[in-house]
């Protein structure tokens, strides 16, 4: 009996060890989030939680962000899946990967064919399993939306809106780059 007891305790202790840090974020407030036409999200889109393992890439650039962003959890919109709350989110997962520990949280909004924005927070950071409290959470309104940095997306302060960028087509780059190419080429001609 004391054996059971003992091994009990030890299996309630570790499964608290085990539990790991969590990260909540969201835009549940003062702050919306669109497209870029100021239509609020609604179904179809997502907003992930995550970080990038690499430092070297464009982050302006969508299939380099979507192509290095290592996502923890991800939500849809709306929040709560009612269309009354179209523009909302709000999610939390729980992580254990220690070497997160005071990194910047970013969140990546799209809906992986049209429209994208990626967000990062510096103030409250991914924590560590030991540290207490140790859950970041990542909320974006307007008290704090200083502290994210906008990219592929950007603020409007009057409509407290967060609006996406359109994903470029990838015919539409090519073209627009074989046109310069062909410009160039004109004008070394002329010369």
């Amino acid at each position: 009996m004391k054996i059971t007891t003992k091994f009990l305790a030890f299996m309630v202790a570790c499964s608290g060890m085990a539990s790991g840090a969590s990260v909540t974020w969201q835009a549940v407030s003062d702050v919306t989030i669109a497209d870029s036409s100021g239509t609020l999200l609604g179904s179809g889109f997502s907003a992930s939680v995550g970080w990038f393992d690499t430092a070297t890439f464009d982050q302006t650039n969508y299939a380099a962000v979507s192509d290095n962003f290592v996502q923890l959890g991800t939500t849809t919109f709306p929040y709560g899946g009612d269309s009354n709350y179209n523009g909302y989110f709000s999610g939390n997962v729980v992580y254990s990967n220690d070497s997160l520990a005071g990194e910047n949280v970013f969140v990546f909004i799209t809906d992986d064919s049209t429209e994208w924005a990626l967000l990062e927070f510096s103030g409250d950071t991914f924590k560590a399993d030991s540290a207490i409290p140790n859950t970041a959470t990542a909320s974006i309104n307007s008290t704090n939306i200083g502290s994210w940095t906008i990219t592929g997306g950007s603020y409007d302060s009057d409509s407290s809106t967060v609006q996406l960028s359109a994903i470029p087509e990838p015919s539409a780059a090519l073209l627009g780059g074989l046109g310069g190419l062909l410009l160039l080429r004109r004008r070394r001609s002329r010369a």
